[in-house]
Formats: structure tokens, sequence, C-alpha cells
């Protein structure tokens, strides 16, 4: 808390809560000129430093998630053709959430299971899809290829695509792609 002896004038944290709210325009027109200067000047400073703060966020990508109609061959899929493994779930009474992780990084693949679900997702043109880098190119693709899950191939580009059980895309380019 924040205190000016002269005119017993608080600065709390529910008063700095507020004003991070409050854009520089509307702070200096109607906050300002109502305040002694002293206080002016801490709050000026102390806004200020939370509007530093709001601007400077880190953002790091989480997840991304996809709608599956079996969970279980989602899952056998997943692990199969990309070794990412179910690092943590959810279950409620209408749906259940699991968590996929490959161990290289902390970005994760959330599957959302709805109970009692029949029909297939409408995925529309799928232009959305996940990546994945891979270290052996060549045996990914083999494997794949086995698998018969390859549903788009580009070898100029270097790249090509596995489909899911739901039809999603999945992009798997080489390590040493640039």
């Amino acid at each position: 808390m924040y205190y000016n002896r002269l005119n017993s004038f608080y600065y709390d944290n529910i008063t700095l809560e507020i004003l991070k709210g409050i854009n520089a325009a509307y702070f200096n027109e109607l906050f300002l000129p109502k305040l002694p200067l002293f206080d002016i000047m801490i709050l000026k400073l102390h806004y200020h430093h939370l509007v530093e703060r709001r601007d400077h966020m880190k953002f790091e990508i989480d997840h991304s998630n996809l709608n599956v109609l079996d969970l279980e061959k989602s899952l056998t899929f997943y692990k199969k053709a990309l070794g990412i493994v179910e690092t943590r779930r959810k279950e409620t009474d209408t749906f259940t959430l699991v968590f996929l992780n490959d161990s290289a990084s902390n970005y994760k693949i959330e599957l959302t299971y709805l109970h009692g679900r029949k029909d297939p997702y409408d995925l529309g043109d799928n232009e959305i899809h996940l990546c994945f880098r891979t270290d052996n190119y060549a045996a990914a693709y083999a494997m794949h290829k086995e698998m018969g899950c390859i549903c788009y191939e580009n070898p100029e580009m270097d790249l090509y695509f596995i489909e899911d059980p739901d039809g999603y895309w999945i992009e798997i380019i080489s390590d040493d792609r640039q």
C-alpha cells in the first residue's frame, strides 16, 4: 500500500487493479486534474508500470485441440504413427479430455471425446493441420506407408501428410528441412 502523508491518500492494490483497465487518455483526462501533484507522480509511476507489464506479456503455445469420434482408436493411432502418448486425462459425465505429448517439448495435443456422439465431424475443407518434424524422414515415411495413412505427398517440398481416424491431416517434415 502506498501512502502520501500530506494528503492521507491511499493507493492500495484495488486502486492499482482498477487502473489496469484504464487507457492512458482516460487516465490523464479524468484522474490527474483531481489529484495533488505528489499523488499524481506516485499514481503515474505505478500506472505506467502496470501498462508496461501488460504490453510485455510473454505467451507460449500450450496445446491444440482435436475432437475425436473414437477415443481409443485415436490414442492408438497417435502413439503408433507419431510416438505421442497420454500425459493427462480429465473425465466428466459428458466428455473426456486427453492430452498427448511427445516428451521433447511442452506442446500438447488435446483430444476431446464427446460421450455418445455417433456422427463423424464435418472438417470442411480441412485447411487447418498439425505439423511434426522427424529425425528419420525415410523411416517415418515407410512406417506411415505401411499403416496406409498417407493422404497427400509433395516430394518437391520434402513433405507429406497423414490422416488420423477422424480425417485430420498431419504434416510430416524432416528435421533438416529448411
